[in-house]
């Protein structure tokens, strides 16, 4: 805290300067006269007397009789001065204290109150390095991303290229940037929906928000070319809001929301602009029903009837996107607890665990979740999209997710066994070398995984990144 109450003293010190300008000068603005040079001559040998007897330069009596001298002079040059001026300098004087104790004291209470006054001083070295990182990384991406602009120059026909340079651009919120590189993107795949809908997307981020003629018909035929893809039907539905037809948004996204499966990460999304929308235009959002056709579930088995354990039909999520939130949350744990404890009875059910540790991390429900996981794990003991799962989970109920547990690890080196070539295994190994201070040990699974990554696409940036960091800290 020492840093910041010698910085408080010295701001205190120049406000008071400042104040003290118009307070405490002579109405008078004209030249000081030859009583005013003596004055304050005087009181600085007084001053200066002070500090030679305090070095030790004249002894004590000397002090006291070259202070009587100078006292004597000071009292006849101040008896000069008018009566009317001293009177006036009181009131400027009194306030200049004043304002100068309230100002000192409010500081003090307010930070106190409001502050950390006993939080310890952080390093200097600590508050710089991390920005300086993360400028140099800055740096280095935006490098990256003109030597892939370059590169398409001569490139000009390569669509992936486009994109990439496109979400590149994104991630440096250089929305107009972006918007180009998709719309070559969209022409050379001659007007593919996801082109078309990051086009849209781009344009309307660089126009703040607005939806321009242009960005409404880049959505509507991204929907039209494809009816299913979530995020051209979802920006179809935000651009009819946006011109005006907000209850046919409103009907888009409650027939979107009839459409989706249980572990649709885009839902909630969905949801939220039902409950907004229908609060803006007044509709009772339960009083809204799909418009489409529903898509039928394959019919289950009768040997697996009674024993695999089903999640929301279609019809439940229907229901759910017209509840209000406490309504479907409740609706949503008393599901998942029955998806429970149905798993009770059918213990050996590798798709029921699998989908009651999805439900459980949607609710953050993280410590069930990591259990179901890893009866999933117990099940399917060599199969690494699950033990990849279980290995997520152990990592979102950790404490503190930015440091590894050898639990996970573990988890990890049983997929590495099984896959060696795996991106998380390679990726996540490599961190937890890190962590323990091998540098080399990271360096080996990093630079594998960045051969396998598109060059100039933002992973690859971001890992070549983390590499490079790796040399500047040997």
């Amino acid at each position: 805290m020492s840093f910041f109450i010698v910085a408080s003293i010295l701001l205190f010190i120049v406000v008071l300067g400042i104040i003290a300008i118009p307070l405490l000068r002579n109405e008078d603005e004209n030249e000081p006269t030859r009583k005013d040079f003596d004055l304050s001559l005087y009181r600085d040998q007084l001053a200066e007397i002070d500090r030679d007897m305090e070095q030790g330069q004249i002894n004590e009596e000397q002090a006291r009789g070259a202070r009587a001298e100078l006292q004597r002079r000071l009292l006849a040059a101040e008896a000069a001065d008018e009566v009317s001026a001293q009177s006036a300098s009181m009131p400027a004087k009194g306030m200049f204290v004043a304002v100068a104790a309230f100002i000192f004291v409010t500081s003090i209470g307010f930070y106190w109150v409001v502050g950390s006054p006993g939080r310890p001083d952080l390093p200097m070295a600590m508050r710089n390095v991390e920005k300086e990182q993360d400028n140099a990384q800055i740096d280095q991406m935006k490098e990256m991303i003109a030597t892939l602009a370059e590169k398409l120059k001569s490139e000009p026909e390569n669509h992936e290229g486009w994109q990439m340079l496109g979400r590149s651009y994104r991630a440096m919120d250089r929305f107009q940037e972006a918007a180009d590189a998709f719309k070559k993107a969209v022409d050379l795949s001659k007007g593919s929906a996801e082109d078309l809908t990051n086009y849209g997307e781009m344009v309307m981020f660089a126009a703040q928000g607005k939806v321009s003629e242009e960005v409404f018909n880049a959505f509507l035929q991204a929907h039209k070319n494809e009816p299913d893809n979530p995020k051209a039907w979802f920006y179809y539905a935000v651009a009819l809001g946006e011109r005006g037809d907000k209850k046919e948004a409103l009907q888009e996204w409650v027939n979107m929301a009839s459409t989706a499966g249980p572990d649709a990460g885009w839902l909630p999304q969905v949801q939220e602009r039902i409950q907004t929308v229908s609060r803006e235009i007044g509709i009772d959002p339960k009083s809204l029903k799909p418009t489409i056709e529903q898509m039928t579930q394959a019919p289950v088995p009768p040997s697996a009837s009674t024993e695999a354990p089903k999640g929301p039909t279609q019809a439940d999520m229907s229901a759910a996107a017209a509840m209000t939130p406490a309504e479907r949350q409740a609706m949503i744990r008393s599901m998942v607890d029955g998806l429970a404890e149905k798993l009770k009875q059918s213990p050996d059910d590798l798709q029921g665990w699998l989908r009651l540790g999805r439900s459980r991390l949607q609710l953050n429900q993280f410590v069930e979740a990591k259990e179901a996981f890893a009866n999933a794990a117990r099940l399917a003991p060599k199969d690494p999209a699950v033990l990849t799962e279980y290995a997520s989970s152990i990592l979102t109920a950790a404490p503190n997710p930015k440091i590894l547990e050898k639990e996970m690890i573990d988890i990890i080196k049983r997929i590495e066994d099984i896959d060696p070539e795996d991106g998380n295994v390679m990726w996540y190994l490599g961190l937890w070398e890190k962590q323990n201070d091998h540098p080399e040990g990271a360096r080996k699974y990093w630079e594998r995984l960045l051969s396998k990554l598109t060059p100039e696409t933002m992973p690859w940036m971001r890992l070549k990144t983390q590499i490079d960091g790796l040399s500047a800290s040997k």
